[in-house]
């Protein structure tokens, strides 16, 4: 094997290194690029953006399938939204909260065998870290101020439009957001 195999291995060692040193240096930019990602000033604790990172968890809490789904179908389509799960019931949903720790719970106030306040409460208290909306088909001061009494943070009425919901889940301030219909 003379001069020429040598040739080869050198060939081949400086072909690794150059090798290693583009991946370093690849690495690197990607961790710059999280560093700056991370540092903008964020909406929910644990939403990053749009490249795979953590998103806001989105509990759904609806006794009817059909508004779950649609709900969820249309939250699904926001890139930092994620729905971690939906429940039917209030015991079903202080389960599902306890075990994901969602950071926003969206919440009807109609649920089987409890009141809508109480629900509401129950749920605040389940999930004290999370967000509480409240998406209703009752449009009544009554529904609205037990929402609120309840420890919601927002009332959105079930006919209102998508952006109606997305704004009062994006609030970051906790200020308190109503959305109802054109109706009077």
């Amino acid at each position: 094997m003379g001069p020429l195999a040598n040739t080869a291995n050198v060939d081949l060692t400086q072909a690794a290194i150059v090798a290693v040193k583009l991946q370093g240096r690849t690495v690197a930019s990607r961790e710059r690029r999280k560093l700056r990602r991370n540092a903008r000033p964020q909406l929910w604790p644990d939403r990053r953006g749009h490249h795979g990172a953590a998103r806001c968890r989105i509990v759904l809490v609806d006794d009817h399938v059909v508004v779950r789904d649609g709900i969820g179908a249309l939250l699904a389509l926001e890139p930092d939204l994620e729905i971690v799960g939906s429940a039917g019931d209030v015991g079903a949903a202080l389960a599902l909260v306890r075990s994901v720790k969602p950071a926003l719970v969206i919440c009807d106030l109609n649920l089987p065998g409890i009141s809508g306040s109480q629900a509401v409460q129950a749920i605040r208290k389940g999930a004290p870290d999370a967000t509480l909306l409240v998406l209703s088909g009752h449009d009544s001061l009554e529904y609205v101020r037990a929402a609120f009494i309840g420890g919601a943070i927002g009332y959105v009425c079930k006919d209102s439009p998508r952006s109606e919901l997305l704004r009062a889940g994006r609030r970051p301030d906790g200020a308190p957001s109503v959305a109802m219909s054109g109706r009077r």
